[in-house]
């Protein structure tokens, strides 16, 4: 795979581990949960569901944090500083992952799930609280990463930091430089040119000297190549 396809790629797959973790939690607390309790007629049940879809949520984040840190380690978009602050807020979000991941089973241990009841109502809501915060600043921190990110995806894509190569506007041809018939070809375009411009200009005194300069050094190659070319016509 070349080096732009594997860029493409690994954007591809940051972007939909993305979509999945934090537009999964968006949806879920702002849409799901609401609704779930409004059916249920409680939040306390809609909880005992949402205890085990965190866990899902979770293995999401770390499978999208780890392609982060491959885009992160394979991005060179960005002055070193820039590069060191977006590597600190990735550091943050992974340990407000591993904080979520602890706080989780010492909220289930408050829990009777067989009986949907609550052991702790007050240590639970505390925790709870804890669990939310987190989550909050997590989200917060996603949202100012993948700004970022995009800036340096557009920063690198500008500078050509795909490893495209840049078109050049008059390629050399290598093999011209050795043949004199196609020395010839390539200077007679330019005297037609030069003599169109000089006939414009007026007559002698329109003629450009930096170009009556130019024609001859194009006609000396020309002679220097004529005189090389003659011993192996001989």
């Amino acid at each position: 795979m070349r080096f732009p396809d594997m860029t493409l790629a690994r954007r591809w797959l940051l972007l939909w581990a993305l979509f999945f973790w934090q537009g999964g939690f968006l949806f879920y607390s702002s849409v799901v949960v609401p609704v779930g309790g409004s059916v249920l007629g409680s939040e306390r049940e809609q909880g005992f569901i949402t205890r085990q879809v965190t866990n899902y949520l979770n293995l999401a984040g770390a499978v999208a944090l780890a392609v982060w840190a491959w885009d992160l380690a394979a991005g060179r978009g960005g002055s070193p500083v820039g590069r060191r602050l977006r590597w600190a807020i990735w550091v943050g979000l992974v340990l407000s992952l591993v904080v979520l991941v602890w706080l989780h089973p010492r909220l289930d241990e408050l829990l009777k799930p067989e009986d949907a009841v609550i052991l702790n109502r007050r240590a639970f809501r505390a925790l709870h609280e804890r669990y939310l915060i987190v989550s909050t600043v997590q989200w917060v921190g996603c949202l100012a990463l993948s700004a970022w990110m995009i800036r340096t995806w557009r920063a690198e894509d500008a500078s050509g930091r795909w490893g495209r190569a840049i078109p050049r506007d008059d390629p050399v041809d290598p093999d011209a430089q050795s043949d004199p018939h196609r020395v010839a070809d390539q200077i007679a375009p330019q005297e037609a040119v030069a003599e169109d411009q000089g006939a414009r200009g007026g007559g002698a005194h329109g003629v450009d000297p930096g170009g009556v300069i130019e024609l001859a050094q194009l006609d000396g190659e020309r002679e220097r190549q004529g005189r090389q070319g003659e011993p192996n016509r001989r």
